[in-house]
């Protein structure tokens, strides 16, 4: 991962490794999780081991380093699916990517925010949200990982996360 500035709105937030350590294991009780309720097979883009625990450890990271920022308790859930990662209604999405994009599925609740964190652990950086119903845009539309439609939210547009230190 090459590093990128980070934009004034960027948040960057560093993980302790005892942090890293409880993200890690949410992280991988997912991944189990999921390979026991067999979902992984059940999706047109199989993914390989190494790529869906690397996947859910940085999505249990993200989801750290943002309760870390605002100072909301973090709860480890295990695939909750389109309940809440925060609170009742912040989703988050996280990736290794710098460059990656806020991914919304038509499936999602669209009155949920949803907030892009990226990064390498244990640097999170918190890169910006947006309503669920706002990310619903034509030119976001993309055919993702073998077809699944999903909206991509350019970084550029995400609302900047507010916090007080």
């Amino acid at each position: 991962m090459t590093a990128a500035p980070l934009p004034s709105a960027a948040v960057e937030v560093r993980l302790s490794y005892d942090e890293f350590k409880r993200a890690r294991a949410a992280g991988i009780a997912r991944m189990d999780d999921s390979q026991d309720q067999g979902l992984e097979a059940s999706k047109r883009y199989l993914r390989c081991w190494t790529e869906r625990l690397r996947d859910d450890v940085i999505g249990a990271c993200a989801e750290m380093a943002f309760c870390k920022a605002t100072g909301i308790p973090w709860e480890e859930r295990i695939n909750t699916f389109h309940r809440a990662d925060v609170g009742e209604d912040i989703q988050i999405r996280g990736t290794w990517r710098v460059d990656g994009c806020l991914l919304h599925r038509p499936d999602e609740p669209a009155e949920h925010w949803y907030c892009l964190v990226t990064g390498d652990p244990p640097v999170m950086t918190i890169r910006g949200w947006i309503r669920g119903e706002n990310a619903r845009r034509d030119e976001w539309r993309r055919n993702w990982n073998g077809g699944s439609l999903v909206w991509a939210v350019p970084q550029a547009v995400l609302v900047p996360l507010r916090v007080t230190p």
